[in-house]
């Protein structure tokens, strides 16, 4: 598994760029995801909100990695754009959205409700499932486990 930035080319088409290999780190739940991010990328520490896009592939193993947002103490930005971009150029079949809450309260903000339904709903129609999108505190918040996607 590999962290990925995404750059343009001088036409201004966009690729990747493969960042540093991750420890070995197996994320087949809520839990493990939960683990990882406060192991590799330290999401309990951080002052501002971050989101992470998790790719992977058929047998949903994570593939890649991708920090899609660097938001305030209070809020990130997150798009369908940005997440299905990079989902399709790694030839995705399916992404988990990972975000941490500074005040370390997971609980899902209305904000956090809308952007899920909207992120399910345009991985629906593109054929890029959305498996998760969980928000980490001192604990995490699944809307997968919640029922809520």
């Amino acid at each position: 598994m590999y962290t990925y930035k995404m750059f343009l080319s001088e036409d201004r088409i966009p690729y990747l760029k493969k960042g540093k290999r991750l420890p070995g780190t197996s994320c087949k739940s809520p839990d493990d995801i939960f683990q990882m991010m406060n192991n590799v990328f330290h999401s309990r520490e951080l002052p501002e909100e971050h989101v992470w896009l998790l790719t992977m592939n058929s047998k949903l193993r994570v593939t890649s990695v991708f920090e899609l947002s660097h938001g305030t103490v209070d809020m990130a930005l997150i798009t369908p754009r940005e997440v299905f971009m990079r989902a399709l150029l790694t030839g995705s079949t399916s992404v988990a959205i990972v975000h941490n809450h500074p005040s370390l309260d997971e609980n899902p903000s209305k904000e956090d409700e809308g952007i899920a339904k909207r992120l399910k709903e345009a991985g629906n129609t593109l054929g890029v499932s959305l498996i998760d999108f969980m928000i980490v505190g001192d604990n995490y918040f699944s809307f997968k486990e919640e029922g809520m996607i």
